[in-house]
């Protein structure tokens, strides 16, 4: 069976609630900011890893996400993005790359 981290902070809360341990409402203060900025900070912007990409050529998501100062996670949507919209293609090492355009 794989591990489920929902299943398992499930069984943490049930755990301190069993042992008269409870959280604070609402939640503890990371859990508060992280619901707060999500959407907000960890959200791809595609437009900054297509620059990125025509300045410096073809890149990993993750040489992508250390460039720009991201996640691997939100450089991956990103490129995701990007390659479901035909932008980008996949060159034979598996890094992306801007696609060439049929005129030039």
């Amino acid at each position: 069976m794989l591990f489920d981290p929902r299943r398992y902070l499930e069984s943490i809360d049930r755990d301190q609630i069993n042992h008269g341990v409870r959280r604070p409402e609402g939640g503890d203060g990371a859990t508060r900011a992280t619901r707060a900025n999500r959407g907000v900070r960890n959200s791809p912007d595609p437009s900054a890893l297509l620059a990125l990409l025509r300045d410096r050529g073809p890149l990993s998501y993750g040489a992508a996400a250390s460039a720009l100062g991201w996640g691997a996670t939100r450089a991956w949507r990103a490129e995701a993005g990007l390659k479901a919209a035909g932008h980008i293609e996949h060159d034979c090492f598996g890094r992306a790359a801007v696609k060439a355009r049929a005129g030039a």
